[in-house]
């Protein structure tokens, strides 16, 4: 009887126990030279984008100092009714019924939303030190006073290490790095700014008490990148991390508090670890004139397997050209979906432009979600 009675304690305990993780969504930089190759530059990132991809990527290179980077992306398909909607709405005539029904238009069909992402940071001879933060806020919906808006914020510190095992042309790379995160999740109905917005309430009080998770914690990233001439083949494990507090306050409290706000309840955070392998060929066809490059990468497989969704939500496959060292030409395929982008490297500015779509549903075409996304570095 007391072994049967300890039995369901420790059933209910385990129920309990899982009921309060929580496992917070994934948010990736959407880095305009990689989304526009398809996504398929993680595996075998090099140079700033080793931070947020392959740590072994910090042994590629002599060196380098980033001093800022930013991107940004925003969600957007210009359908013709959309485009209509939007020259109704530039009209002195224009009403708040113009106003709600493009909101609905954009919300019910791509979603509304934003992203941003700033750091700095040392990579290359087998280090990497940086500071990320990155943002999205998006909102999606079957019609518009269903809506939850939501926002993602996460900001990193990075520490790593790569070393080069092999000769120049025959190598294995292998790095890792440690990286203490704060993470802020947010969501409120749309029908709050609605109101406030129709009634001349105040839109930032709509903000201080929209409902916000909290925590504070610290993750791991492991990485290897294999090199045989042209051919190479990377493998990153990221987000491998304990549990941590994930406490529920709301965002007034979070920014009155200067990031160390009153929880009311906590519970733990507890983050899937997210995979990515990835092969490339870069021949050397014409040096400095014309060098191709192609990429093909898996990433999150785990999740793409616990969720049942297409194989396609997994694949990445992208490739890029550069001309005469400084011009780059890129495309790709998304998740099934088409990208495309251009870039220019001069000397100490790169600046990067991407149209991506990406798939939100479990196969592609159930959600897709299509954007645009620009990136400007500057670097030494």
């Amino acid at each position: 009887m007391k072994r049967t009675t300890f039995t369901i304690l420790g059933f209910l305990l385990a129920v309990v126990f899982a009921a309060a993780q929580v496992t917070p969504m994934p948010l990736v930089v959407k880095d305009a030279r990689s989304i526009a190759m398809g996504g398929a530059f993680t595996a075998l990132s090099s140079g700033y984008q080793s931070l947020y991809g392959n740590p072994a990527g910090f042994a590629l290179g002599r060196g380098m100092l980033t001093l800022a980077n930013v991107s940004t992306w925003g969600f957007i398909r210009p359908t013709t009714d959309q485009i209509a909607s939007l020259q109704s709405m530039t009209s002195s005539s224009a009403t708040t019924s113009d106003y709600l029904k493009f909101a609905n238009q954009l919300i019910t069909g791509n979603g509304l939303g934003a992203g941003a992402a700033a750091g700095l940071g040392w990579t290359g001879a087998g280090l990497g030190l940086g500071v990320t933060a990155v943002t999205e806020e998006y909102a999606h919906g079957l019609t518009l006073l269903g809506t939850q808006f939501q926002s993602v914020t996460q900001i990193n510190v990075i520490a790593g290490m790569a070393i080069t095992l092999g000769p120049q042309d025959f190598n294995l790379k292998i790095g890792g790095d440690l990286r203490p995160f704060m993470r802020i999740d947010s969501t409120f109905p749309a029908t709050d700014m609605i109101t406030a917005l129709a009634t001349g309430g105040d839109p930032g009080a709509v903000i201080n008490n929209a409902n916000a998770r909290f925590g504070l914690g610290l993750a791991a990233d492991l990485g290897a990148i294999f090199t045989m001439g042209p051919l190479s083949a990377g493998l990153s494990i990221r987000d491998i991390a304990p549990s941590f507090a994930f406490g529920q306050t709301t965002l007034g409290d979070i920014l009155s508090s200067g990031g160390s706000p009153t929880y009311t309840t906590s519970d733990q955070g507890q983050f899937l670890p997210n995979i990515a392998f990835g092969l490339g060929y870069s021949p050397r066809f014409i040096p400095g004139i014309i060098d191709p490059s192609l990429y093909f990468e898996v990433q999150d497989p785990i999740r793409v397997l616990q969720e049942n969704d297409s194989f396609w939500n997994a694949l990445h496959v992208g490739g890029e050209l550069r001309l005469l060292s400084f011009v780059y030409l890129r495309g790709g395929i998304n998740q099934g979906w088409l990208t495309a982008g251009l870039g220019v490297n001069l000397l100490i500015l790169e600046i990067d432009g991407a149209l991506f779509t990406e798939e939100l549903g479990s196969h592609p075409g159930d959600f897709p979600r299509s954007g645009v996304a620009a990136n400007i570095r500057l670097h030494l």
